[in-house]
């Protein structure tokens, strides 16, 4: 399996990173997720995001597509970040965000 990062710029081998983790920037209102590898001393970043919230997201959703068994897998963007968590917390919404068409009795 493989991660292209979130620039698109950079695949890295799923096989040779030891964990991903948040890197919450210091003063800053935005947070990295980044990777540390096995066989290098220097942990890598392979997406920026404008929380905190939004990079625990993204780790959210790599970890749905590597439980799918996705081949290549695309760090998220923030566009898709943001539709995610809005959708996730409203299940009584369709995926376009408009509410479902219930038809039924009483």
């Amino acid at each position: 399996m493989w991660i292209l990062s979130k620039q698109g710029n950079e695949l890295y081998n799923l096989d040779e990173i030891m964990n991903l983790y948040i890197a919450d920037s210091v003063g800053y209102q935005d947070a990295a997720v980044r990777a540390s590898f096995r066989h290098k001393s220097k942990d890598l970043t392979l997406g920026q995001y404008p929380s905190f919230e939004m990079a625990r997201e993204a780790i959210r959703m790599m970890c749905l597509m590597i439980s799918r068994g996705i081949e290549v897998l695309e760090m998220p963007s923030d566009e898709r970040v943001e539709i995610s968590m809005r959708n996730r917390g409203t299940k009584e919404r369709s995926a376009t965000g408009k509410k479902t068409v219930r038809r039924g009795g009483s």
